[in-house]
């Protein structure tokens, strides 16, 4: 018999869903997020709220849309960004030296990592993939020109660094809101350009106005008046987590971001790569679970099932992604002088475990454990930073690898403990 107070929560879940509650999972998820329990009562409590002739569980439409709309459109326009790097290096390096080259990286990385993220944190949308009223488009540019303008004060790294972050931040917003042709053609005239031996600073602003301007126009007629709830706190902690990641790869000086036989810019390639794979069929976990676990009893779903559905998604995309970035990372070894000579095994190492750290601190993120995701971030970086210290003339790349190495650990521990438990995750995590 229903108590009064599961009679309670089940009125307010049916008025919040607009219909019967259709099993304990989805019970469990609108207590927790709309309703406010803790994660242990909303599970106690959940099969009261299911009536008896309750129908059977819907398949989601939000799971092809985050297919194709989070993972794999990010993980391109990562991709995208990692060529923007490798094909402006040698024309840069070669016209204004390698050590502005290089110095422009360490600026922009975190930089443009930290605003994408926070733009993806404002406006990130299952279903459209970023949405703006005309006001949030305006903050945004307005705040990206405001980040170059102060970036270009610093001298003529700070202006080179000023145009990648705009090329970046506006390239990752067209991928997202499918215009990669627009960001195709701007990235392929200028490395035509740069080639052909135009001045650096007009071709690169080039690139950069122009992006600009696509963004801005596409915004224009495309933004949305609905009314947007802004979590001060999830912006800042997306582009905290964002420059986290971005101060992890430049942290490690031994890699070296100039060109004559140290830029690692097409060594970046392989890993860019087998991210994009392991994210992409990562993202089938937000279907595949609640397909599994369709007709499941609610205590059974809750059991430990280390060989189930969700489980062997995780590991497909960790194995997935550390092929990739292997096989490829071998393909560029044997091909060394088209990677300028950066031929060192632990250099692409390191780039394969940052990718796999990425994807599983972006997993994180996207089941609303933002806050473990950046401590963790965290203490991957103060790792590098401690190693950095006490290591003199470090075999390049070595200190990213381990500091990758224990971000991917840390963050696959708790990404574990859940996915074990399949209905646990799936009322906790992939739907709420």
């Amino acid at each position: 018999m229903i108590t009064r107070e599961g009679k309670q929560a089940r009125d307010l879940a049916e008025a919040r869903l607009a219909r019967p509650v259709q099993d304990s999972l989805e019970a469990a998820v609108v207590l927790e997020a709309w309703v406010g329990e803790e994660t242990p009562v909303a599970l106690n409590i959940a099969p009261e709220l299911v009536r008896v002739d309750a129908t059977p569980p819907k398949h989601s439409h939000i799971a092809s849309e985050r297919v194709t709309g989070e993972s794999f459109s990010t993980g391109l326009g990562l991709v995208l960004a990692v060529v923007l790097v490798a094909t402006w290096a040698a024309p840069i390096s070669a016209s204004l030296g390698a050590n502005v080259w290089n110095h422009a990286l360490l600026l922009s990385l975190p930089v443009a990592l930290s605003l994408e993220w926070m733009m993806l944190a404002r406006y990130g949308d299952a279903e459209s993939g970023l949405t703006f009223s005309a006001s949030g488009a305006a903050f945004g540019l307005t705040s990206l020109l405001l980040v170059a303008a102060t970036l270009s004060l610093i001298g003529l790294d700070g202006r080179i660094a000023s145009a990648i972050v705009i090329t970046w931040v506006c390239g990752a917003a067209l991928v997202k809101i499918g215009h990669l042709p627009s960001y195709l053609l701007v990235l392929a005239a200028s490395s035509g350009l740069l080639y052909a031996g135009a001045g650096v600073e007009p071709v690169i602003w080039c690139a950069a106005t122009l992006s600009l301007a696509i963004v801005s126009v596409t915004l224009r007629s495309r933004t949305s008046e609905l009314a947007r709830s802004v979590v001060h706190f999830r912006v800042l902690g997306w582009g905290m987590i964002g420059a986290g990641l971005g101060l992890m790869l430049v942290t490690d000086d031994s890699i070296g971001w100039g060109f004559n036989g140290e830029a690692p810019a097409l060594a970046l390639i392989p890993s860019a790569v087998g991210s994009l794979w392991g994210a992409f069929y990562l993202s089938r976990v937000f279907w595949s679970t609640p397909n599994a676990l369709t007709g499941v009893s609610y205590i059974r779903s809750d059991r430990v099932d280390i060989g189930g559905t969700t489980m062997r998604v995780l590991g497909g995309a960790v194995v997935r992604t550390l092929a990739a970035s292997a096989g490829l990372s071998l393909l560029c070894i044997l091909l060394g002088r088209w990677t300028s000579g950066t031929i060192a095994p632990t250099l692409f190492g390191a780039f394969a475990a940052f990718g796999l750290a990425s994807m599983l601190v972006t997993l994180l993120v996207s089941i609303r454990r933002s806050q473990l995701a950046g401590a963790i971030v965290c203490t991957g970086l103060l790792i590098e930073m401690l190693l950095r210290h006490w290591t003199t003339d470090p075999v390049p790349g070595v200190l990213l690898l381990l500091a990758s190495i224990s971000v991917a650990a840390l963050a696959s521990v708790r990404i574990i403990l859940l996915f074990s438990r399949p209905g646990r995750a799936l009322a906790t995590g992939l739907w709420i």
